[in-house]
């Protein structure tokens, strides 16, 4: 056999295959289609952190739906395609929906632990705020992503659970953050103007009002009634002040020099006389 002829049969053989292959695709195509888009759904709801057999139940129905709306859409009856097109918006729809309702309560990526949820302060409390700002639209305050400080407190809010902690303010208290983030919250009688600082954001324990994150003005008058030494305006939790190591040991320094002094006027009583 020449070598041209050779050619023109391997081109033959190739053509065969390729058309094989082809055919088999439509012919097993719903099939086929089953084996691609199965596991597509099946991953996006396990990435979710769904159980995978659950994951894989919700799929299959999911997948049929999906190559059963695309088959209609191209399809060559005009009422089948219209049906296709209500078909496969009210999917996309419901898959949309179903993603929300399973994210909407998540704070961090599963996979990277990246915060997926931004916040803002604001007087009343945190506010939720796309992550793409960077400052508040009406109070100006710095866009921070979710911590888990932040997130696990909420929750706490959230669910009631109580919270009894509070600070006892000093002199040299951090307030905030390099970046202007606050690490107090307060809650301001109205009636006394008595002050309750707390090391995390949540409920009052005894008011069950929501605890707001300190500012300014909140900053200044703790300061302010600190060097004043008006302890009738916070609200402290400390024990009663206990002696310094120092002055304890400056007490007995003493106490022993009296001691040698003492000794000492003993022993020069014989020599005056």
């Amino acid at each position: 056999m020449h070598p041209p002829k050779r050619k023109i049969v391997k081109s033959v053989v190739l053509i065969i295959l390729i058309l094989c292959v082809l055919g088999a695709i439509i012919y097993f195509r719903h099939a086929l289609s089953l084996i691609l888009v199965i596991p597509y759904f099946a991953g996006k709801l396990q990435n979710l952190g769904v159980n995978p057999y659950l994951a894989y139940s919700i799929a299959l129905p999911l997948a049929l739906i999906v190559i059963y709306s695309l088959s209609l859409v191209f399809s060559r009856d005009k009422e089948k395609r219209k049906s296709g097109y209500i078909l496969s918006v009210s999917l996309f729809t419901a898959w949309c929906l179903t993603l929300y309702f399973i994210t909407r309560d998540y704070h961090f990526d599963p996979k990277t632990g990246e915060a997926v949820i931004c916040f803002a302060v604001t007087p009343q409390g945190y506010e939720k705020v796309p992550c793409d700002w960077k400052y508040h639209p009406i109070y100006a305050t710095i866009v921070f992503p979710a911590n888990p400080d932040l997130v696990l407190a909420k929750q706490m809010q959230k669910k009631g659970y109580p919270q009894f902690a509070t600070l006892t303010p000093h002199m040299n208290m951090r307030w905030f953050t390099p970046d202007g983030r606050p690490l107090v919250w307060y809650y301001q009688d109205k009636e006394t103007g008595r002050i309750d600082l707390f090391p995390y954001p949540g409920i009052h324990p005894q008011y069950g009002v929501e605890l707001l994150p300190v500012n300014y003005t909140i900053v200044r008058e703790v300061l302010r009634s600190l060097a004043e030494r008006q302890p009738e305006k916070l609200h402290v939790h400390s024990s009663s002040k206990q002696p310094s190591e120092q002055s304890v040991n400056e007490q007995e320094s003493s106490l022993k020099a009296l001691r040698e002094l003492s000794e000492t006027l003993e022993l020069l009583k014989p020599i005056s006389r």
